[in-house]
């Protein structure tokens, strides 16, 4: 038996999002990663993720192809692409018909300003989304682990950032190799403030 392993140099970008039971995705939206999760397992890397409020066209053509091609219907979406860095092309790296994982449901809502809970039970017994949304804001998750050390404190933190989280909390144990232990939502319009919260976490 030959085994062969295919590496692909690039940037790990998300199309998530809900699909009614017609198969139309009522809501979508798309998320940068800074890291692999098998990066932030086996290294201890910390991880941030955040929101798009521009979709590229290759990525969201990319998202709705698969979306098609697996009959996705009333269900959350989860589907992981690359962007390669030599010729910035667009990768399928993974499909899931189910909802992001960690907090990112929850993101969702503060990137829009929405009840994406309330809206999946909309599409399940009355297949409608009723809100409207425009991508408001870059939401940003940032993950801390324990066996990292860190320059700020939490009230170091809030005192310099606070206006711009919008939560944060203790990761189950199960998920914390992955997406740490202690998490940040942070969001701005500004992308440059996203990374500048994240930055100063993490540092």
């Amino acid at each position: 038996t030959i085994k062969i392993a295919i590496y692909i140099d690039g940037d790990l970008y998300s199309f998530d999002g809900l699909a009614d039971r017609d198969g139309k995705p009522v809501f979508y939206t798309s998320h940068f990663f800074s890291t692999g999760i098998m990066h932030s397992v086996n290294e201890s890397h910390d991880l941030f993720y955040y929101s798009l409020r521009d979709i590229p066209e290759d990525l969201k053509d990319a998202g709705l192809k698969t979306l098609k091609a697996f009959n996705a219907r009333e269900t959350f979406f989860h589907l992981e692409y690359f962007r390669t860095k030599k010729d910035k092309k667009i990768v399928a790296l993974e499909v899931n018909m189910r909802p992001p994982g960690a907090l990112t449901t929850d993101m969702f809502n503060f990137a829009n300003d929405i009840d994406i809970y309330q809206e999946w039970a909309n599409v399940v017994v009355n297949n409608r989304f009723d809100s409207k949304y425009d991508r408001k804001y870059h939401c940003c998750y940032i993950g801390r682990k324990y066996v990292n050390n860190y320059k700020h404190s939490r009230q170091e933190i809030f005192e310099k950032y606070g206006k711009y989280i919008v939560a944060d909390t203790v990761i189950p144990d199960v998920f914390s190799a992955a997406i740490g232990n202690y998490a940040y939502i942070a969001r701005h319009q500004d992308l440059n403030k996203i990374l500048e919260i994240a930055k100063f976490i993490l540092s």
